[in-house]
C-alpha cells in the first residue's frame, strides 16, 4: 500500500492538488493518507473523494473572498476565530466523519499543553482538520477533550511516520518548507511619501495642492518644530527608517522558520520512498488567491 504525507504551510499547502493530480495521471493508487495543517484540509477532502470540488473552490478565489474568511477577533489566543473558515471547507467532508472516508486518514495536532503530537482519526472531521491547521497566533486553538489543539505542523510537519502507522509500505511526502520565504525587495521610499502617494492616488486635487507627501508631514510637525520634544525626534526617525516587516509577516516568518528546521530534522529520521518539494519560496503564507499558480507548482514537481 502506498500512503500519502501531505505537509502543512498554509496556502502553498494548495499544491497538494496538483500533486494529487500528477499522481492519479500517473495510476499511483494512494492508499492511505495524513496531513498537517493545510495539509489535512486538502487530505480529509481528498480521503473522502471530495477534493475536486475543494480545489475548484480554491480556484476561484480572489484576495477580496480570501479576506471574507478572516473572521477579527479581540486577539485573546488569537487573531481569528476560523468558524468561517470551517463553514467553507465542511462542504466538502461530507458527513463530517472519518469512518465514512473511502480510505484511513489522519490529522496531526500539537497539544499547546504538553507539546506533544496529537493524531486525530475519529470524531468530527471538520473539528479535527480546523485543529490540525490552527496556525500558532493567527487561529485560536481548538478544546478537544484533555487536550488544547494547534497546528501539527509544529511537532510534524511532514507526516511520514503517520502513514507508516496505517500500514503504507511506500511513503510519498509533499514537503511544502523547503524553500524559505524570499520576501520582495521593499520599496525604499520614506513612509510619509507612501502615505502621500496614496494620498494622492485617492483625492488628485489635494494632492496637488502639495509639492511632495513630505511636506504634509513637515506642515503637521510645524507646530512643535521649535520643541525638542522627544515624540519628534522619535517621529522624525519614523519619517526616515528602513519599512519593517508587518506584525503578520513576522508571525508568519517565525512559522516558517519553526516548521523549516523542524522538517529537516524530522525527515532525516523518517525518510520517505518519494520526497515531492514544490518551489513556492515566493508564495506567502495566505496567497489563497493564488490558487491557480500554487497547483501548477504542485503538480510540475510530481510530473
Amino acid at each position: 500500500m502506498i500512503g500519502l504525507a501531505l505537509g502543512s504551510g498554509s496556502a502553498r499547502g494548495l499544491a497538494h492538488f496538483g500533486v494529487i493530480k500528477a499522481l492519479k495521471e500517473n495510476d499511483i493508487h494512494i492508499g492511505c493518507v495524513s496531513g498537517s495543517s493545510i495539509g489535512a484540509i486538502v487530505g480529509a477532502a481528498f480521503a473522502g473523494d471530495n477534493h475536486l470540488g475543494l480545489e475548484k473552490a480554491y480556484r476561484a478565489m480572489d484576495k477580496r473572498s480570501v479576506r471574507s474568511l478572516m473572521d477579527l477577533v479581540l486577539p485573546r489566543s488569537g487573531f481569528m476565530e476560523g468558524e468561517r473558515a470551517v463553514k467553507f471547507i465542511s462542504e466538502y467532508y461530507g458527513n463530517d466523519s472519518f469512518e465514512a472516508l473511502n480510505i484511513p486518514f489522519l490529522a496531526i495536532a500539537t497539544d499547546i499543553l504538553t507539546g506533544k503530537e496529537v493524531i486525530l482519526k475519529e470524531g468530527s472531521l471538520t473539528q479535527a482538520v480546523r485543529a490540525s491547521s490552527a496556525v500558532p497566533g493567527l487561529l485560536t486553538p481548538v478544546k478537544w477533550g484533555k487536550w488544547v489543539l494547534a497546528d501539527g505542523g509544529m511537532v510534524n510537519p511532514v507526516p511520514v511516520s503517520c502513514v507508516r502507522a496505517l500500514g503504507a509500505q511506500k511513503v510519498i511526502a509533499v514537503n511544502l518548507n523547503h524553500h524559505f520565504f524570499s520576501h520582495p525587495k521593499k520599496d525604499k521610499t520614506p513612509k510619509a511619501k507612501l502615505f502621500g502617494k496614496k494620498l494622492s492616488a485617492k483625492n488628485k486635487e489635494k494632492s496637488e495642492e502639495n509639492s511632495s507627501s513630505l511636506d504634509w508631514l513637515s506642515k503637521l510637525s510645524q507646530p512643535f518644530s521649535k520643541l525638542d520634544y522627544p515624540a519628534l525626534i522619535n517621529f522624525n526617525k519614523w519619517v526616515k527608517e528602513e519599512p519593517l516587516p508587518g506584525i503578520l509577516d513576522v508571525l508568519m516568518a517565525s512559522v516558517d522558520i519553526m516548521e523549516t528546521q523542524i522538517t529537516e530534522n524530522r525527515l532525516a529520521i523518517d525518510k520517505p520512498d518519494l520526497l515531492i518539494q514544490p518551489n513556492l519560496s515566493h508564495i506567502r503564507f495566505l496567497d489563497f488567491h493564488k490558487a491557480n499558480e500554487i497547483i501548477n507548482e504542485g503538480y510540475l514537481a510530481t510530473c
